[in-house]
């Protein structure tokens, strides 16, 4: 019996030639991205000015928000005009407010706190008095006006996070699909029918059956009684009884021969 080849079909699920790529490549863009904005929030701390109190320091800053970061340990600040005074490039004094947020820097292994802030419409060059005593101050942007310059790298962050979440649930999708077809597969040859599994296929219609080669139904049986001549000519050979039973009357031999036994 010549043997079908088996069609090969596709695996259940998202092809692992999509996800994985995706998964990979947002892994990556994740990890560059915080990469080079950890690296910008750093650089942004490390070259803040460190001022200790009473005193003044020239700040050059841009656009957004900046706060003074007192060192823990060290007398905090209030924002009033006796404790801090921000005096912008053109002379015009700077309105100084307290830090809700209250983000925290490390420096050189040293904790500093935010505690009053104020905000730059124009970039330039400010000047930062605080009268407070004992306190040792950082001046340096925000969190968010750091991010914000670097708006480029925290978009890639948010794209890469995505790009690697839809890869990895691309790639569990179809590796549960993949093992629910295993087992239907197991259960269809080796055990107990799986889902879907309708019976064998039933027989084309008239009753034929092509299962084997050249065949194509029930054996004929023979027919009784046996078929006649034409109307008035006798049958030859003459019919025959059920195998085992005498046939009567006796059979009869061609026209002009003596037929045998002789009739009576």
């Amino acid at each position: 019996m010549a043997a079908y080849p088996v069609p090969r079909t596709r695996p259940p699920g998202p092809p692992l030639k999509f996800s994985v790529p995706l998964l990979i490549l947002g892994v990556v863009g994740a990890i560059v991205s915080f990469a080079f904005l950890g690296k910008a929030l750093l650089h942004s701390i490390s070259n803040a000015p460190v001022m200790n109190t009473p005193g003044s320091e020239q700040v050059a800053c841009r656009s957004g928000t900046y706060l003074l970061y007192v060192e823990a340990g060290t007398n905090g600040l209030s924002a009033t005009a006796s404790s801090v005074a921000v005096t912008g490039p053109s002379g015009q004094s700077v309105p100084v407010e307290l830090e809700n947020a209250a983000e925290s820097i490390t420096r050189n292994g040293v904790r500093f706190s935010g505690d009053v802030g104020f905000v730059v419409s124009a970039a330039g060059t400010y000047t930062v008095t605080v009268h407070t005593t004992g306190a040792t101050i950082v001046v340096a942007p925000s969190f968010t006006t750091t991010a914000q310059a670097n708006l480029g790298w925290v978009i890639g962050l948010l794209a890469s996070l995505l790009v690697g979440l839809a890869g990895l649930i691309l790639l569990i999708i179809g590796l549960v699909q993949r093992s629910r077809a295993k087992k239907q597969q197991a259960g269809y040859w080796g055990g107990p029918p799986g889902p879907g599994w309708a019976g064998p296929p039933a027989p084309p219609p008239g009753g034929g059956w092509t299962g084997q080669p050249g065949w194509s139904g029930q054996p004929s049986q023979p027919s009784w009684p046996p078929p006649q001549g034409p109307p008035g000519q006798p049958s030859w050979p003459p019919p025959q009884g059920p195998p085992g039973q005498p046939s009567w009357p006796p059979p009869q031999g061609p026209p002009g021969q003596p037929s045998w036994p002789p009739p009576d």
